[in-house]
């Protein structure tokens, strides 16, 4: 299969508000959530930069709203752009209100296969939820039927499958969980943004 490029994030170096002028400290800051790999390179570019720095404007509803990068190639700068307005993030905060904010980060930049199973998903707001829906699972409930007591998806609430996705488009930790599930099984509670998910994977 065609290998992807993929950004891994590793180190977020520093936050700043609206205005790049001045630092703003906040009670929490942005999080990947979700994001779409980035394009691959044309043949007639030898190599890439294997770390890249990248300034994103994610505003109140974790949209990316601006992308600065420069990896020394404008014409896959701007198609890599493109990929990263679609990522989604969880929001920053002050005192649990969003706000928008530009975040720095540095990332690592490599291919791989894409990886795409069938999976779905359950989000709680809190730990406690989470538990209580991971007990159920364990004692045989189905995560569907859990989803409308529990979930505070906006979009699924009626269904808690994501159909097949790249699991490479989550965060590091959320693939890691993911990646070695057999049809059928879940994952322990995941902290992911602000929230709390299992995902389990279908047939």
């Amino acid at each position: 299969m065609k290998q992807i490029l993929v950004i891994l994030v590793l180190v977020a170096l520093y936050y700043f508000g609206c205005s790049t002028s001045e630092q703003t400290v906040t009670n929490s800051s942005p999080q990947i959530l979700f994001q779409e790999p980035l394009p691959e390179m044309p043949p007639t570019i030898n190599k890439l930069p294997r770390k890249l720095d990248i300034d994103v404007l994610v505003d109140e509803n974790g949209l990316v709203k601006d992308v600065r990068l420069s990896s020394g190639n404008a014409e896959w700068d701007t198609s890599a752009i493109a990929s990263i307005h679609q990522w989604k993030f969880s929001p920053a905060r002050i005192d649990e209100k969003p706000i928008k904010q530009w975040m720095r980060m540095r990332a690592s930049i490599q291919y791989v296969n894409p990886l795409y199973m069938s999976i779905a998903k359950i989000s709680c707001n809190t730990a406690q939820d989470a538990d209580s829906v991971y007990a159920a699972l364990k004692h045989g409930n189905d995560l569907h039927e859990l989803t409308m007591p529990y979930s505070i998806d906006t979009v699924n609430q009626d269904d808690s499958s994501l159909g097949e996705v790249n699991i490479y488009c989550f965060p590091k930790r959320v693939q890691e969980n993911i990646e070695h599930l057999d049809t059928n099984e879940f994952t322990t509670p995941i902290a992911y943004g602000h929230q709390f998910v299992i995902f389990r994977r279908l047939k």
